[in-house]
This record gives C-alpha cells, sequence and structure tokens, in this order.
C-alpha cells in the first residue's frame, strides 16, 4: 500500500527530484520493518547492523535476530546509514576497522583501515591510548581520523579487540578449483605414471563450461572457509571460472588455459588457442570483473603442450596487455624428455630462446622440478616467481628444492595445485612442509642407511651430523615472515590490477579477523608465527573479499556452509559431476 502510494503521488510530481525523495523516504521508513520478512544473507545491510554492533549472530538463531534488527535501526546513525546507502552518498560504501593488532608493515600494532568499496582507502597506524579514544567515539571515529574522507560519519564501524587479529586474506597462488571434483580419484597407484596424461587429461576431456563453474564454486568456497580471498587459476574455460568467482565472491587471477599440442584443449569446444586468447582479453577488458578483483593473466599450460609459435603469440600478448604469464614449466620428465627431443635444451632454456622469459610483466612459473642451476640463473626476482604446491609435490613424489631457490634469492609463491592430487585448498596448510619438509631426507641420507646397517655410535653421530646440518639451514631460512610471504606479499603484487596480501591503500581489501583466544592459536605468544604454523582456518571469527564481509561474524563457517547460495551451487555441482561420470564410462562405487 505504502509503495502504490508513492508510486502515484510521484507520476503526478513534476520533477524527478521530488520522486527520489519520496523514494529514499520510504526506503528508510521501510527497511526497518520489512527486515521481519526479507530473508537474511551473509553480507546485506542488517546483517552488517549486527556485526558493527559486535553483536554474534549464528545463522540457527537467525529469526530472532530479525526483531534485533528492527529494534537496532531507531538509531540515529544507523537510520543515516540506510539512507546515504539508498542515495548512493559518499558514505554508501565506506567502512571502518578499528584493530587493536592488526598487521601493518611486518609487524603487530593498533591501526584504523578504512575501506572505501572494494579497495583500502587509508590506513593509519595509532597508539595504544588513540585505539581506545576512537573505539570509545563509536559512530564519530572515522570522521575523526579521517575529515577529509566525504560521508565517513555514515561509514560501519568494525572493533577488533586484542587478542583478535587483523590480517590479509590468504593468497593461493596455483589452483585448478574445477578439479576439485575428481577429489579422491587418486591414490598411489596413480601417481607412478603421469596421472595429468593418464587420468585427469581424460576426464578432462569432456567437461562443459557448466560443468567447469558449477565445480569451481565448490573450490571457491573451500578457499573462502579456509580464509583464501585471492588465487591464481589456471584451466579450461575462463570465462566460467570468472564467472563462479563472481557468484561466490572471490577475487582471482584467471589463466585460460592454452594449449595446440596436446591437451584437453584440443577437444573441449571453444578452447582452442583463438578462442582462449579471446576469452583472455574478454577477461582483461571486463570493467565490471576488474571491479570486483577479478583479472586475466597468459595461461600455456607447458612447454609440451604448447608451440614455438603459439609461446611467441602468447609472449607478444602478454607484453603488450601488460599481463602476467602463469605456467607449468618442467613439471614432468617428460616434459624433460620432450623438450630436448624437439628444441635440443630443457623447458627453461628453450623458454629463454625463444624470448618468452622475458616478456609480459611478471612470470608464475609452477612446479619446476626439472630446472638446472644454469636455468636458475636465467631467473629475475623482480620478474620471475617460482609457483611451489609442496603437499601436491609430495604426493606426486617430488618435491622441489624450496631452501636452494631462496638461497638464490628467488622469490617463492605457495599454492595448492588441484585438490585431486592435494586433497585441500587450504594454502596457509601448505606453510609447514615448505619449512621443514628437507628434513624428511635425513633418514634417506648415506649416514642414516649406514647406521640401520651397523646400529653404531659412530654411524648415529653421522646421521645426527645431517640433522643438524639440515635445522640449521631451515633456521637460515623459514622465519615466519618469509615463510608467510609466500602466501602474501609475493603473489600479491604480481599483478598490478589486483593488489592484495597487505594491509595498504590501494590494495583491494581482502582481510581475515582471526580470534586470538581460538583453541589452535592460543596463547599467541608469536602472531605471525602463528600465522605460519598453526591451522588458522577454524580461527576465522569473519572474512572481507573486496570490501564485502563474506560471512557472519561469531558464526563464520557455519553462514556460509548453511547458505541457500551454498546449497544451490553444491547440489549442482553434484548433479553435474555424476553427469561427468557418466558420460566418461566410470562407476564408482
Amino acid at each position: 500500500t505504502v509503495f502504490m502510494a508513492i508510486r502515484s503521488v510521484a507520476r503526478s510530481a513534476r520533477s524527478l527530484m521530488a520522486a527520489g525523495a519520496l523514494l529514499v523516504i520510504a526506503l528508510v521508513c521501510i527497511i526497518p520493518c520489512a527486515s521481519a520478512f526479507v530473508p537474511l544473507h551473509p553480507g546485506t545491510g542488517i546483517t552488517s547492523l549486527h556485526r558493527a554492533s559486535g553483536r554474534a549472530l549464528h545463522p540457527r538463531s537467525l529469526p530472532q535476530q530479525y526483531q534485533r534488527a528492527k529494534r537496532m535501526t531507531k538509531s540515529p546513525n544507523l537510520v543515516q546509514s540506510l539512507r546515504g546507502a539508498a542515495e548512493g552518498g559518499a558514505g554508501a560504501n565506506l567502512k571502518l576497522l578499528l584493530a587493536e593488532k592488526a598487521l601493518i608493515d611486518g609487524s603487530m600494532q593498533p591501526a584504523a583501515v578504512l575501506v572505501k568499496g572494494a579497495r583500502i582507502q587509508h590506513v593509519k597506524t595509532l597508539s595504544s591510548q588513540d585505539f581506545h579514544k576512537f573505539k570509545a567515539a563509536e559512530g564519530q571515529a572515522a570522521a575523526q581520523l579521517f575529515p577529509e574522507e566525504a560521508g565517513c560519519e555514515s561509514a560501519e564501524v568494525t572493533v577488533v579487540d586484542e587478542p583478535d587479529l587483523l590480517v590479509p586474506a590468504f593468497i593461493n597462488a596455483h589452483t585448478h578449483l574445477a578439479m576439485g571434483a575428481m577429489r579422491g580419484l587418486t591414490g598411489a597407484a596413480s601417481f607412478q605414471g603421469n596421472v595429468v596424461e593418464d587420468l585427469f587429461f581424460k576426464l578432462e576431456g569432456s567437461l562443459t563450461s557448466e560443468d567447469v563453474k558449477a565445480f569451481v564454486r565448490m573450490g571457491a568456497w573451500e578457499c573462502l572457509m579456509s580464509g583464501v580471498g585471492t588465487v591464481w587459476d589456471h584451466y579450461y574455460y575462463g570465462h566460467a571460472i570468472a564467472e563462479a568467482l563472481a557468484d561466490v565472491g572471490l577475487t582471482g587471477t584467471v589463466a585460460p588455459t592454452l594449449q595446440n599440442l596436446a591437451g584437453p584443449a584440443l577437444v573441449l569446444p571453444g578452447c582452442g588457442e583463438e578462442d582462449t586468447l579471446q576469452t583472455t582479453h574478454d577477461i582483461h577488458n571486463n570493467l565490471q570483473w576488474k571491479e570486483k578483483g577479478i583479472v586475466a593473466a597468459l595461461g600455456p599450460h607447458a612447454t609440451d603442450t604448447v608451440s614455438p609459435a603459439l609461446w611467441r603469440t602468447i609472449a607478444d600478448t602478454a607484453t603488450a596487455l601488460h599481463l602476467p604469464i602463469h605456467s607449468h614449466v618442467a613439471q614432468s620428465i617428460e616434459e624433460l624428455e620432450r623438450s630436448d627431443d624437439t628444441h635440443g635444451c630443457p623447458p627453461v632454456s628453450f623458454l629463454h630462446r625463444h624470448g618468452v622469459l622475458s616478456a609480459g610483466s611478471g612470470w608464475m612459473m609452477v612446479h619446476s622440478m626439472f630446472v638446472t642451476q644454469p636455468e636458475l640463473d636465467l631467473l629475475l626476482p623482480d620478474k620471475h616467481v617460482l609457483g611451489f604446491c609442496p603437499a601436491s609435490s609430495v604426493q606426486f613424489g617430488f618435491p622441489c628444492d624450496y631452501h636452494g631457490w631462496v638461497e638464490r634469492g628467488l622469490e617463492v609463491a605457495v599454492g595448492t595445485d588441484c585438490a585431486a592430487s592435494n586433497d585441500s585448498n587450504n594454502v596457509q596448510q601448505e606453510l609447514r612442509l615448505l619449512a621443514a619438509g628437507s628434513v624428511f631426507g635425513v633418514t634417506r641420507s648415506a649416514a642414516f642407511k649406514a647406521f640401520e646397517r651397523t646400529g653404531s655410535i659412530g654411524d648415529a653421530e653421522g646421521a645426527q651430523g645431517v640433522r643438524q646440518a639440515e635445522v640449521a639451514r631451515n633456521a637460515r631460512i623459514d622465519q615466519a615472515s618469509r615463510l608467510t610471504s609466500a602466501v602474501w606479499e609475493v603473489p600479491g603484487r604480481m599483478h598490478s590490477e589486483l593488489p592484495t596480501g597487505q594491509i595498504l591503500p590501494g590494495a583491494f581489501a581482502n582481510l581475515l579477523l582471526i580470534r586470538g583466544d581460538h583453541p589452535n592459536v592460543w596463547p599467541l605468544r608469536d602472531a605471525l608465527r602463528a600465522l605460519a604454523f598453526s591451522n588458522v582456518a577454524p580461527a576465522i571469527d569473519n572474512m572481507m573479499v573486496a570490501g564485502e564481509w563474506k560471512g557472519v561474524r561469531g558464526g563464520f563457517h557455519e553462514s556460509l556452509y548453511s547458505s541457500k547460495l551454498y546449497q544451490e551451487h553444491r547440489e549442482e555441482a553434484d548433479a553435474r559431476f555424476q553427469e561427468l561420470l557418466s558420460r566418461c564410462g566410470l562407476l564408482l562405487s
């Protein structure tokens, strides 16, 4: 009835301004009442009101929260915030995070972080005294901290008290999210040969773009629940990947897989080299996706599946568009042998000879198992980043030489590869293997084998010497700050259009609130070490991606898992996976 009356008046109004004013009044009056029957969803304005109040929402008690939301909208500041949103005013999309312990410039310190739209607008470090002063100011804190920013008086305020932490969301630097559907299809026997060509390629040859979209969504949900805000995904049907990331609300660099010598792209509709290059252009030119933090990279699959001519096209395109190249390099013995047979040199040398190694704005070179020391000398720390997927490489039975790379001054970014060879997309949990994976070699050393044969004290001391040397090597390299840089700063600065991994002005607002009293990180004596070595995901209190809260504070994981959107995405993925198996003639017990 109210809307009908407004429509009638608006029709007779002589100016659009009058109609707009009436609509604003209606929104301010009706939204509080409508909250009693409009379904509440994580990320909506009403959820944000609760978050600003510091109250914890639990999905199973949402009906009770509707009435609280109605009462809270009586606050003048909240009504003003709603009015600003309705009018599209300067403060409509501002959020202030006041944190007693925020990770700024490598250390935990009090800070105020102002988010505008999808990005961080301002960062101001504070004294402990100032933090408590602005905390007490409540709704006026943003205007007092950032008077130069219009509309701050209506900014949503979130307070992060000690011992809780405000840190960047993690970055998963190498994923094939759609392959999460293949989780559990592989076993130890699968990895004795080339599981990529023997199994994965066969399944992937039957994929549709809608399959990929459905499976990527599920991988994106897993990433969110693990605290990952950005992925570097490399797969077929790039449009479907970008759409899936947008559907779930994840930022990412999409590298549509390019193949023209071998691989599923040769049989998948719309995935030929010309179509895939066009897809890369389309993603790069899509301004709406860019605003959401979804950008493009060139995605050649590997040196044995991409021809020299296509490599040159990729290099020229990456340089012209100022885009990074994201590729597997020297990832298998087969690739090494084919490169030697066809080009007379190893893969990295081939790329160097053809001028590809210097192309683009940067390189994400993944796996790099068969790379020689002279080839490592060709790499530049400010150009080439070595992508390492520790858990996946363990399953493949060929861990990379992380310590050797770091000792040469090269940058390393960490990814999870695919859930079919990991079986997780939780990139933070990779850091422990990154730190100490090399010590597993102690028990395979000649000194330890000698002790096993003889049992002598002398041989035991020899094995102990190998152990001590490895531990000392780790100690020189594996500080928590270096480890976390592999999921924050290093991949976060690789794409000029997607700055993430640090709490800095201009970066995308991908942030985590970590419960400092959670048993997984308690007693939090060394916050950075806890973030590197603990299992952080269960301690996530809430998460922001591209300036939007993704869940409910105090019930983050349950709010995502119980959401209608997640349930719809899972049901579609279940159905599509069964159809895929049927098309491939596979039956699973």
